[in-house]
């Protein structure tokens, strides 16, 4: 008996602290926790990615042309979540529009590879001559004979140069470990059939040549290159200049230098 009182004693004593409590503490489906310290980094790193995303998110909505152009990539190659071509194509227009001409480019490479927005080569044209009416220099591989004169594969040679200059080259250095002081210059011939890349010239040092290579090639492999590109058995040539820098953090800061002042993000 006195077992019996004790528990019904205990039970309402429970359900006095739980009304004299805070009504969220017992809303756990209604409350996000977030662990202060993690053994688990994959769970640390997709919480990382969640917050950056909703802070590119707000910056973005408020007009913010960099976070705009930061979510468009993020979409596009899918960093930390899935690739999205609809959202990728919505930030690159709404960065276009804040002024950032350099998003006409991007959006002509959704059109050109076709991998995550239907095909359509002459919108990506299109894309293209708005950033040349902007006053652009559009950064495109040089191939030499007939091919030259074809639009299909010039438009998805820009494409090509315009990925692997901002969204493929990823090199990586230890945090403490110096960086070029220089600007960076390489230069690869690739062939298109055979997938074979040769460096032609460059003042890099070799771990940098090795990303640039893996990622012209993840580039192309990743896209639908037109029939008479796919099939030409020649030299395709791509250059590209960076600027190489350490931001606060020792984080790296990679400057694809065909940016003009007016579009070089803040380091």
């Amino acid at each position: 008996m006195r077992i019996a009182q004790f528990n019904a004693l205990l039970a309402f004593s429970v359900s006095l602290l739980a009304l004299s409590l805070p009504q969220h503490a017992w809303a756990q489906d209604e409350t996000i926790r977030l662990p202060a310290v993690s053994g688990n980094l994959k769970e640390l790193r997709e919480l990382a990615a969640r917050k950056r995303l909703a802070d590119l998110t707000a910056r973005a909505n408020g007009g913010d042309r960099f976070a705009q152009i930061s979510l468009g990539r993020i979409y596009e190659v899918g960093q930390d979540i899935k690739a999205d071509g609809g959202q990728a194509l919505e930030w690159y227009k709404r960065a276009h529009q804040s002024g950032y001409a350099l998003a006409a480019l991007s959006i002509a490479s959704l059109y050109a590879f076709g991998n995550l927005l239907p095909r359509d080569l002459a919108e990506a044209a299109r894309w293209v001559d708005q950033y040349q009416q902007l006053g652009g220099n559009v950064p495109c591989a040089a191939i030499t004979g007939d091919l030259a004169e074809n639009p299909d594969v010039r438009v998805t040679l820009c494409g090509i140069t315009h990925h692997w200059r901002n969204y493929a080259f990823r090199p990586r250095f230890a945090p403490n470990a110096p960086v070029p002081d220089k600007p960076i210059l390489i230069r690869l011939g690739l062939n298109p059939k055979q997938k074979s890349l040769v460096v032609i010239e460059s003042n890099a040092p070799q771990s940098i040549i090795q990303d640039a290579q893996r990622g012209l090639i993840a580039t192309i492999g990743s896209i639908a290159m037109p029939a008479a590109l796919a099939k030409y058995d020649g030299e395709v040539a791509f250059e590209v200049r960076y600027a190489i820098q350490r931001d606060r953090n020792k984080g790296l800061v990679i400057l694809p230098l065909h940016w003009t002042k007016e579009e070089t993000p803040p380091t």
